[in-house]
């Protein structure tokens, strides 16, 4: 009689043990789910933003800004992709559209200053993660020129662009422009990098034109200057 009771004891206690093991796994279970549900979230999120910045980048890369209707969203899902997503594309499209905000405000100019701000910080941690990025360095050096105009760092930014991508059609006059402005700045050998842009730019049928146009303006004449009798010099070889 004893050994029936020890018996239904034994099994007692043994399907205590399994409904406590199962009940472990279960609680267990919940909590890798409640993990993954908050990982995996921000990562689903990352990665709709790291398309979504594809496409500014590669409107950038073509001379397209962001459109302004769009550009506020833009920057607040990006920063908040960017805490869980460490894409440098995240932040060089933040960075594009805090500039482009900033090009848009004109009546604040503390706003103005802040927006610039933002933006320089995007690229910077942008261009940390991603230092062959030319037109993250371009767009650095037209912030930086906006905020505090021609400077040594503004100088440097625009030269990494020229390293990194030395023949860019699609941004090569927009990049010209800018580094006619840092043109004092540039020692000689600085400015026969802004020379050769020029001339590379010139010998490309797509943008020839806007070449052309650009050193008939004041801001292109220290670069006519050099480049007519180069150019002419080139023609009589």
């Amino acid at each position: 009689m004893a050994a029936g009771k020890d018996t239904v004891a034994d099994a007692a206690a043994t399907e205590a043990v399994g409904l406590g093991a199962t009940r472990t796994v279960a609680l267990c279970a919940a909590i890798l789910g409640v993990v993954a549900l908050a990982l995996g979230g921000p990562s689903l999120m990352s990665a709709v933003t790291v398309l979504r910045a594809n496409a500014v980048l590669a409107g950038a890369e073509k001379g397209v800004q962001p459109a302004p209707d769009s550009l506020e969203d833009l920057v607040e899902s990006s920063y908040a992709a960017s805490v869980w997503h460490g894409d440098s594309r995240v932040w060089f499209a933040t960075g594009l559209a805090r500039l482009a905000s900033a090009k848009l405000e004109t009546a604040d100019e503390g706003l103005h200053r802040r927006l610039l701000d933002r933006a320089i910080f995007a690229f910077d941690r942008g261009l940390a993660m991603s230092p062959a990025n030319s037109v993250g360095w371009m767009s650095m050096g037209e912030a930086l020129l906006m905020r505090a105009g021609a400077s040594p760092r503004a100088a440097r930014a625009l030269r990494m662009s020229v390293q990194t991508a030395p023949v860019a059609p699609e941004y090569a006059v927009r990049r010209l422009e800018l580094l006619l402005k840092l043109w004092d700045v540039y020692d000689s050998d600085g400015r026969a990098m802004i020379v050769e842009q020029a001339l590379i730019a010139r010998r490309n049928s797509k943008t020839a034109e806007a070449v052309e146009r650009l050193l008939a303006t004041a801001e292109g004449e220290p670069l006519a200057q050099v480049i007519e009798p180069a150019a002419g010099a080139g023609a009589a070889k």
